[in-house]
C-alpha cells in the first residue's frame, strides 16, 4: 500500500514545474499589460539615449587625431 502511495505522489508532482512556469508567465504578462505605456516610454527613452547623434559624433571626433 505504501508503494502505491509513493507512485501517486511522484505522478502528482511531475507537472508541478510546468504549472509554476505558466503562473509566472501569466503574472509577467499581466504586469506588462498594466504598465505597457510606462514600459514603452522607458524603452523609447533608453533607445534614444543609447543611439543619440551626439554620442556617435563624440565617438567619431575622439577617433580622429
Amino acid at each position: 500500500m505504501k508503494n502505491a502511495h509513493t507512485v501517486t505522489c511522484i505522478r502528482s508532482k511531475r507537472g508541478f514545474g510546468t504549472l509554476e512556469m505558466v503562473i509566472i508567465i501569466a503574472v509577467m504578462l499581466t504586469v506588462a499589460m498594466l504598465f505597457r505605456s510606462t514600459l514603452s516610454q522607458y524603452a523609447a527613452d533608453l533607445i534614444d539615449s543609447v543611439f543619440k547623434e551626439s554620442i556617435i559624433e563624440e565617438l567619431e571626433n575622439t577617433d580622429q587625431p
